[in-house]
């Protein structure tokens, strides 16, 4: 039987030590080449995530049918007022985690983080790109911010294709020559088309990506002999990282490491997001979603500890732990972190990594196109969000 097939059928039969450190090369390798057998998601079982909409054209309706429910004007008065301090309070504090998360990425921008860390530390960056049909001007943009990292020589960039992405081997020959002397290694997993109970998303593609970079590092005694800390970064193909990002993101992890921190692998990275690439270029409406993302990220997401946003880091070990990424998922973010939880059976905490991330915004070429972009994106997270709160009930109840 061929290894596709192996991994096509095979479930995980092999339950994980407890302590983390019991984590061995070969443990990590055989649990890399098995994938649990799934079951099909039935989403006709997902409608009571509805219930969530209902609550939220409840909450906005609410100065209108609270009148009359009450049948009081001063009782309607305080609990309108009450909301509306709840949400000023809300937003205050977003404005005030905004500013503290400013003035550490200030602070970290102009810090030399390989001070803090050996020049020979074992550590290596695995990259997860996953590309379909993006285009190739946008993605060696994102590819030549990871050639300009400051520890570039740390990172294996894993280009992940789905076998269906067009012009796959020309693609990959333009990637081989531009960056073949950047990085510590490069390389090109398809992802087959067409998998028992997948569906077609980054998600499933990142999952067989990991597993197969995996492979190739454990597999080879001499590379796993140099190797004693793995960390992994997702990103989307528009994504423009600072060039300290991999510094700063080493220098954390092996602090953390140097303090015996319980946690260190249970937790994920994330960068402050900014939305501005090519955001001159935007429309108005474009602009400001993009700014009012940037804020929830650095003033909610991120303080709150409530999830990870396209590009974010962790600990292979976490990885491991959590199955990687469940393949029936679209969010693969959010996903992640339910996934993760589900699997540690721990709640996972968001670290603020303080180097900046560019990344692109939703947008079209026209105000019209905008809107059709917006109504993709907010589709796409509807769907996720009817799996993803499936996941939830597994993981709190």
């Amino acid at each position: 039987m061929s290894r596709l097939e192996v991994q096509r059928s095979s479930s995980m039969t092999e339950s994980l030590p407890s302590d983390d450190g019991a984590l061995t090369s070969s443990i990590i390798l055989r649990n890399a080449q098995r994938f649990k057998r799934l079951k099909a998601i039935n989403l006709s079982l997902l409608r009571w995530n509805l219930l969530w909409l209902f609550v939220i054209l409840i909450f906005i309706t609410l100065p209108i049918w609270l009148i009359f429910a009450s049948q009081s004007c001063l009782a309607t008065f305080y609990t309108i007022l009450s909301v509306l301090l709840w949400l000023n309070l809300v937003w205050f504090l977003a404005l005030i985690f905004t500013i503290y998360t400013l003035i550490k990425l200030n602070y970290g921008m102009k810090t030399d983080h390989k001070k803090t860390y050996p020049i020979d530390a074992q550590l290596i960056h695995l990259l997860i790109l996953t590309i379909y049909k993006d285009d190739m001007g946008v993605v060696c943009r994102t590819v030549d911010s990871l050639a300009e990292q400051t520890e570039g020589k740390r990172i294996v960039l894993v280009i992940a294709w789905e076998s269906r992405t067009p012009d796959r081997e020309e693609r990959t020959a333009l990637i081989r020559q531009r960056y073949s002397d950047k990085f510590l290694y490069i390389l090109f997993p398809v992802h087959p088309y067409g998998l028992e109970n997948e569906i077609a998303s980054k998600a499933a593609n990142a999952n067989w990506g990991l597993r197969e970079a995996v492979c190739f590092i454990m597999q080879d005694e001499e590379r796993k002999r140099k190797i004693e800390h793995v960390m992994v970064t997702t990103c989307d193909a528009d994504t423009l990282f600072h060039p300290k990002y991999f510094e700063a993101l080493s220098s954390d992890y092996l602090r953390r490491v140097k303090e015996n921190d319980s946690s260190i692998h249970r937790t994920i990275w994330q960068a402050p997001l900014f939305y501005n690439w090519n955001l001159d270029q935007n429309s108005f409406p474009v602009r400001i979603t993009g700014l009012l993302r940037t804020l929830m990220t650095m003033g909610l997401l991120i303080p709150y500890n409530v999830n990870p946003m396209s590009c974010f880091s962790f600990s292979l070990t976490l990885a491991v732990r959590g199955g990687y990424w469940h393949p029936q998922i679209f969010m693969d973010d959010v996903g992640y972190l339910l996934t993760m939880m589900i699997g540690t059976q721990k709640r996972i905490r968001i670290r603020l990594l303080p180097v900046p991330v560019r990344s692109g915004p939703t947008s079209g070429a026209t105000w019209l196109s905008d809107v059709k972009e917006w109504y993709i994106q907010v589709r796409r997270w509807g769907i996720g969000m009817k799996i993803d709160l499936f996941l939830k009930t597994k993981f709190f109840f």
